[in-house]
């Protein structure tokens, strides 16, 4: 286990009955074990820890609380002053447990750190109370209601931008026409391009790009082809476009900051 007091690691132990914690730690760090298969002796210099009478073959702690006596004293792997009782030591708050290295990683924040960390985190709840009209011991349950309901509008988005995609891809102009073809569409998951494009391919030789996003923030793209090495596009798009991306010849995508009229532009020299 990894003692990690107000971010100061001491030492990694290995609890087992019998074990005397304090002569792993600095004078001014005190140790006090509570749970159901240990009891703890709480001296001002020693910390022995053993099993219950009543269970036998008890081998492991099942919690340790870890306090700085002092926290405007140093802490050195030496002797410092202890305090005369625990009221002295102040608020406690265990603030993370973690697997570390195979072992256990406890971090703990005493005094007005701890006290600092209480609020900051009331503070964060009564924000999100307020901002999801909920009383603060429901800001769980309203975050994921809240969370449930974004990802329900965005699937709904999506399908209403499939939908509009169907409709632009139906007024695109006939094969006779053209071999290449170009759309610009909005924010659309990557799956719905990628079959967008595939049904393009099937009808037109050239090819077929769909690009997702705006001029402001770039696009999106995936272009594919039947006929037509892609990966000969890519090269164009990135020496010219500065694109990022690339594929197979089949297929490619990746990002482009370029406007939609750059973008028309190169397709008409296609």
């Amino acid at each position: 286990m990894e003692l990690n007091v107000d971010g100061v690691v001491f030492v990694k132990v290995l609890i087992g009955p019998g074990l005397d914690l304090q002569q792993f730690l600095p004078g001014n760090i005190g140790v006090e074990v509570d749970g159901h298969d240990v009891r703890a002796h709480v001296e001002p210099h020693i910390v022995a820890v053993k099993p219950l009478t009543d269970q036998p073959g008890t081998d492991m702690l099942s919690g340790v609380l870890l306090h700085e006596i002092k926290p405007a004293v140093p802490v050195h792997m030496t002797g410092d002053p202890h305090v005369d009782t625990t009221g002295q030591i102040g608020l406690i708050k265990i603030v993370n447990v973690q697997s570390h290295r195979g072992g256990v990683r406890i971090n703990i924040l005493c005094g007005d750190r701890a006290l600092a960390d209480y609020t900051e985190k009331q503070d964060s709840v009564w924000a999100i109370s307020s901002l999801l009209s909920a009383k603060q011991p429901e800001v769980a349950g309203a975050v994921a209601r809240a969370k449930e309901d974004a990802k329900l509008q965005k699937e709904r988005a999506n399908a209403l931008q499939a939908e509009l995609l169907k409709v632009q891809m139906n007024a695109l102009p006939s094969p006779e026409e053209t071999c290449h073809v170009l759309l610009f569409v909005g924010e659309l998951d990557a799956i719905a391009l990628r079959n967008a494009v595939n049904a393009l391919t099937e009808k037109y030789s050239g090819y077929c790009g769909i690009f997702a996003g705006n001029d402001a923030n770039g696009y999106r793209f995936i272009v594919g082809s039947s006929s037509c090495n892609c990966q000969e596009l890519a090269s164009r798009m990135r020496r010219d476009l500065q694109a990022k991306g690339g594929g197979s010849a089949p297929m490619i995508q990746g990002n482009v900051g370029a406007t939609a009229e750059a973008l028309r532009k190169m397709w008409k020299t296609l």
